[in-house]
């Protein structure tokens, strides 16, 4: 397949890019990475030099706590075994352990210090319940939240004053979801359903992921995801929308999309949100208002790429892509050339 390859593109080396599953600023002149090949890079962009940090499986995803944490995926050599969930911390220059959970959980983390674990109901590892972790202590308890599968579930708010999370109803289901947030003490505070419960496949939506917004128009919640559809050829249809986080989540504006979302932030300084789409569209919205300020095709040198991961600082957007690219966006000066976003 390698000297196929070669042939087709007319090269003699081909050169293998995994994705960027996250990237996340540390402070403006610094951006950590994660993807396949580390554990965590962090690129200074003052000086260029890069720090890697390597060891057993891989960087997953990069907790916006304080101080950060990164999440570990396993090694390709403990796939089939009975899987554990790592998480290491990033403090004073070093990657330390901070946890490992049987099973295969999803990490997100809030302001206040605290940590949720979403337990993957698949097959492999032990774990019997989702996890609340106090970083400050490092200190475990265990509590079942309902049922929980990446397609369902997932949710992805991540560096909000609050922990939020998706649950069906009743909870063990993965039909007609709320979004919820968990309070301090583990109790689940029910804010709103996700789609309105009209009884047709529409209502069920799936892929989601969200972000925390904090401005004038509030506090509240963007979430983009999928509706679900029988027919997968068919079920290409998406949602993005803003809602009050005060019951009873009065709705700010709403957008349908032709994807899924693979990421969304929120560019508080200059009161943008932007969202990643999965068939590679990158849409820039206002914040309160909801009208679109730009949208665009992303590419790196011309080739048409998807941004699996993004964060934000003032006005700069940081990009990792699913074939291995970061990119540095000046966002006050979006500008898309024919419908193109160039990233390189």
């Amino acid at each position: 397949m390698e000297r196929q390859l070669a042939n087709w593109f007319n090269t003699d080396r081909l050169v293998e890019r995994g994705a960027i599953w996250d990237v996340a600023w540390l402070d403006s002149g610094r951006l950590a990475a994660v993807h396949d090949d580390c554990l965590l890079e962090i690129h200074d962009l003052e000086n260029g030099s890069v720090v890697c940090f390597s060891g057993e499986g891989y960087g997953a995803r990069i907790l916006r706590s304080s101080p950060p944490i990164v999440q570990i995926g396993p090694p390709a050599s403990a796939l089939g075994e009975a899987m554990r969930s790592r998480l290491q911390v990033l403090r004073d220059g070093r990657l330390a352990e901070f946890g490992v959970f049987e099973g295969v959980y999803t990490f997100v983390s809030s302001r206040d210090g605290r940590i949720l674990g979403r337990r993957d109901r698949h097959p492999a590892g032990v774990g019997q319940a989702d996890v609340l972790i106090d970083i400050g202590t490092g200190q475990a308890r265990f509590a079942d939240l309902g049922h929980y599968d990446c397609f369902n579930h997932h949710i992805g708010i991540d560096g909000a004053p609050d922990l939020y999370l998706l649950q069906g109803t009743p909870p063990t289901s993965h039909k007609k979801k709320r979004l919820c947030r968990v309070r301090p003490d583990g109790t689940v505070e029910d804010l709103w359903p996700l789609l309105p419960a009209d009884g047709s496949h529409a209502s069920h939506a799936m892929e989601c992921i969200s972000c925390y917004v904090e401005d004038d128009a509030g506090r509240g919640i963007v979430v983009a995801g999928r509706h679900y559809h029988p027919d997968p050829r068919q079920g290409h249809h998406g949602f993005i929308y803003r809602k009050a986080i005060e019951r009873p989540g009065r709705e700010i504006w709403r957008h349908a999309t032709a994807a899924a979302a693979s990421a969304v932030v929120h560019v508080a300084p200059i009161g943008l949100v932007v969202a990643a789409l999965l068939d590679g569209t990158i849409l820039v919205l206002d914040a309160a208002a909801g009208t679109v300020v730009a949208k665009a095709s992303a590419a790196v040198d011309g080739v048409a790429t998807v941004i699996y991961a993004m964060d934000a600082s003032d006005a700069s957007l940081a990009v990792g892509t699913f074939d291995g690219c970061i990119a540095v966006i000046a966002l006050d000066e979006l500008s898309a050339d024919g419908g193109i976003l160039e990233l390189a």
